[in-house]
């Protein structure tokens, strides 16, 4: 179902009344505005553009703002749900997938809508601006949040905004891409607090400083001594960010640095893993090099100006300033990511074709979706759902969201987990159930399309596939192939039946007895009236086709 701007607007009004019929929320909201437009509490930039801003300050404390331990949209869409009219509840997923970044328009998408590549993730979206469409041109600067529109297409927020700049698109282009190779990783997560920051001038009072200097002086309010903070700093600045930089990694190191200020200290832990963790990237990048020994030296100590009004040039400046007093996009886009890490495959000798980057998607769909699941069910679960990445490896064709169904994600499921002789019952329940999880979370954050036959089929798929695996360990063969047959039932117990009528039905009553049921698949070669089985397969196998 494909949600109306109508749709969209009285979605996001029924939000920000929720919020302000509280008095408790609205004042948190209303503390809130200070932090995303510090100082004065409320936008800075040219007057008529304060209505985006306003949109802009809800997204991000709806979709961005933690609230007692989860987002705030988490705990307003029950209330939300009930008062909604059923053609607008019936549009809750869009709200729940949104992405904000920095995205350049590549050109028509037809119907209306235009390709959006997205600088910091990669992906291209058909998106409808809700702009005229003489008002937009190839190569303009598009910063701000989509919202997935249902049937592959995204609408615009309309507190986006539009940058024309060949220059200002450079700047971005070339932090992004320092960024991204500075940290080993490819898909990068973008906050729209910082974008607010970098293209509308409200910075953040502590980012005239380096992640060093916010960490010393974080460090310096928990009691720590002068000695203490040096040591801490120099190992961070003497550990070597691990080339593979998934999230055990990562996160060992820094729990060590944590467990000293956990006994020795009342610090905010959570706060304190956040500021490690950036000034760790912050040292180890080389182009930071020279910025650190002014960071020393305390020559970092002027403002950066803030943009008077919202045009391209004020753009340029405030984004050249903000990285010359060492918040660079490097870093601004590394502290967004760098809780999980996860590396991807190096895309950089690809070339693009019809539009599109040629670079797998899957591997930045599970980076994600690992963030995600680490920020709602915490790290044991990141942890587990990354027996996903060597999984998906096998989808490295899709290149672009639209490619993927969900009836993809059960193949695999159905396919891969059970064409490797060696994999035990353990793993594949775990893979089994964490595949599920990252389908539904696709079809409600990217709009990967809903597929009823495929969920029914994800309920029951991975007591088959432990089932499955078990025929299969009977069988002690090394590879799959042969033809494919469907397992039925008989009084005579299970057969499958040959094509050709010169062969008669042939019984499997003996792979029954190691669990082989009705509906399942079989792989193998007829010798002699028998089938010779290689691979059985899971009865869900039918949903993917």
């Amino acid at each position: 179902m494909t949600i109306t701007h109508r749709e969209l607007d009285l979605g996001m009004s029924l939000f920000l009344e929720l919020i302000q019929g509280d008095e408790e929320l609205r004042s948190i909201f209303a503390s809130a505005r200070a932090e995303y437009f510090p100082g004065t509490g409320a936008f800075s930039g040219n007057p008529q553009d304060a209505p985006a801003a306003e949109m802009r300050l809800l997204e991000w404390f709806l979709f961005e703002h933690d609230l007692k331990g989860k987002l705030t949209i988490e705990g307003l869409m029950p209330e939300w749900r009930q008062l909604a009219s059923p053609q607008l509840a019936a549009q809750e997923s869009v709200f729940l997938g949104t992405m904000a970044s920095m995205f350049v328009l590549v050109g028509p998408a037809g119907d209306g809508l235009h390709w959006l590549r997205d600088l910091a993730g990669l992906g291209e979206f058909a998106t409808d601006l809700r702009t005229p469409a003489d008002a937009v041109q190839v190569g303009d600067l598009v910063v701000g949040r989509l919202y997935s529109g249902g049937d592959s297409t995204h609408i615009l927020s309309p507190g986006a905004g539009c940058f024309r700049d060949e220059e200002l698109l450079k700047a971005v282009q070339g932090d992004v891409d320092l960024a991204r190779n500075n940290g080993q990783r490819k898909a990068l997560r973008m906050r729209q607090v910082d974008l607010e920051a970098m293209f509308w001038g409200s910075g953040k009072k502590d980012q005239t400083t380096t992640p060093t200097h916010r960490l010393r002086s974080f460090l310096d309010e928990g009691g720590l001594s002068a000695d203490e903070i040096d040591g801490l700093v120099e190992s961070l600045a003497q550990q070597p960010l691990p080339e593979d930089t998934s999230s055990p990694l990562i996160a060992g190191y820094i729990s060590e640095l944590l467990n000293h200020l956990a006994f020795e200290t009342d610090i905010d832990l959570t706060k304190a893993q956040e500021l490690f963790l950036s000034c760790w990237v912050h040292l180890q990048s080389a182009t930071n090099g020279a910025v650190e020994e002014r960071d020393d030296a305390g020559d970092l100590t002027s403002d950066a100006q803030i943009p008077e009004q919202q045009d391209t040039k004020s753009a340029v400046d405030a984004f050249s300033e903000d990285r010359t007093a060492g918040l660079d996009a490097t870093e601004s886009i590394s502290r967004l990511c760098e809780r999980l890490g996860i590396d991807v495959e190096d895309d950089s000798d690809e070339t693009e074709t019809d539009g599109h980057s040629g670079a797998p998607v899957l591997p930045l769909l599970l980076t994600e979706y690992l963030w995600d699941i680490g920020r709602t069910d915490g790290e044991e679960a990141t942890l587990r759902h990354a027996c996903l990445e060597e999984p998906l490896t096998t989808l490295d064709d899709i290149q672009i969201v639209e490619e993927l169904t969900a009836k993809r994600l059960l193949l695999l499921g159905c396919t891969v987990l059970v064409q490797d002789p060696d994999v035990s019952v353990e793993q594949s329940e775990v893979v089994a159930t964490a595949l599920e999880r990252f389908c539904r979370w696709c079809v409600e954050h990217h709009g990967v399309p809903k597929d009823e036959d495929v969920e029914r089929a994800f309920e029951s798929f991975p007591a088959s596939l432990i089932r499955v695996i078990g025929v299969n360990k009977a069988l002690n063969t090394q590879e799959a192939s042969g033809d494919w047959f469907i397992v039925e039932a008989s009084e005579g117990g299970l057969v499958v039946r040959p094509d050709s009528p010169d062969i008669p039905i042939i019984s499997l009553s003996a792979l029954a007895e190691h669990g082989l049921e009705e509906g399942d698949f079989v792989r193998g070669a007829i010798q002699q009236d028998e089938l010779v089985v290689t691979r059985c397969y899971p009865r869900e196998l039918s949903a993917a086709k």
